[in-house]
């Protein structure tokens, strides 16, 4: 059994450790508190984001589509990091008896769908939106 969760970002990791998990996703998670190193003190929305990715040595940052005006493209670019937005795609799918809610979280797609179907449609995920 693991041991308890002592803050909501460790919940947030293991969560997303565990979703990865059982979709086959093999992305290595970092917690940005584990990290030696510190965002400078004033930054822009979307520009911690940049400094981490530099850190890391990263050549691409991929973020939800939603926050694309949170991001100066010319930055990254600059900084030779690819920055790329994954749009949403609504999915209906058959929930049993019960009415289909869209727009719920991917915990919802996974209690209603198997991994393989899953793993199809993140595939087909349109980016840069």
């Amino acid at each position: 059994m693991a041991p308890p969760v002592e803050s909501l970002a460790e919940l947030n990791f293991r969560t997303i450790a565990a979703v990865n998990a059982y979709l086959g996703i093999s992305t290595p998670l970092v917690m940005a508190s584990a990290l030696d190193f510190q965002t400078p003190a004033h930054c822009a929305p979307g520009e911690w984001a940049l400094h981490i990715a530099k850190h890391l040595k990263a050549s691409e940052y991929r973020n939800a589509a939603g926050g694309v005006e949170l991001f100066d493209e010319a930055q990254y670019a600059k900084a030779g990091i690819k920055l790329t937005f994954h749009a949403h795609e609504q999915r209906r799918y058959l929930t049993g008896s019960l009415p289909f809610v869209e727009g719920l979280s991917v915990i919802d797609w996974m209690m209603w769908n198997d991994p393989i179907q899953l793993r199809e449609w993140l595939a087909e995920s349109p980016r840069n939106a």
